[in-house]
């Protein structure tokens, strides 16, 4: 959901898809909260890192200056043309692009806040996954340029652990 939020997504069209126990995703565990403590710097700088990455795919296809670009409710707008274009309309554009080094966070004050009923989604209608290969690649990208950074997965509980 952090990535979502610095994305600037429509929380109607999220949808949380649990990562699968594998040992390519790396160390897969959580406790006391620390999984979200440990990693949302990280979290936002991917998806910090992919809304650049939309912009630029969209303000390449338009042939507009990037900055004219803005990421709303899961669309990249640009305002002077009225143009248009949801993010999965540009996600092949997008993953074909390097992910910024550092690149700029949204201001915190424009964040939902988890106090607000409007922050999390009340409803995730089922839709197909869209392809994760675009922050997939920026997160990889902004975790490794981390000396301590372990990627987030949002692991599963181990089967031998007994649940409450």
């Amino acid at each position: 959901m952090i990535v979502a939020e610095e994305l600037s997504c429509d929380w109607r069209r999220v949808q949380v898809v649990q990562a699968d126990l594998h040992p390519k995703y790396g160390d897969q565990l959580t406790g006391g909260s620390g999984s979200v403590r440990d990693s949302h710097s990280n979290l936002r700088k991917a998806g910090a890192a992919a809304r650049e990455m939309l912009l630029s795919a969209a303000a390449a296809q338009w042939n507009v200056p990037r900055s004219e670009c803005r990421a709303e409710s899961s669309f990249v707008t640009h305002a002077r043309t009225r143009r248009k274009l949801a993010f999965e309309q540009l996600f092949a554009a997008a993953s074909a692009l390097q992910p910024a080094a550092d690149p700029p966070l949204r201001i915190l004050r424009t964040l939902r806040s988890s106090a607000s009923p409007r922050a999390a989604p009340t409803h995730s209608p089922k839709q197909p996954a869209p392809p994760s290969s675009v922050w997939t690649r920026a997160f990889r990208e902004c975790s490794s340029r981390q000396s301590n950074a372990v990627p987030f997965t949002g692991a599963r509980r181990a089967a031998s652990t007994p649940t409450r």
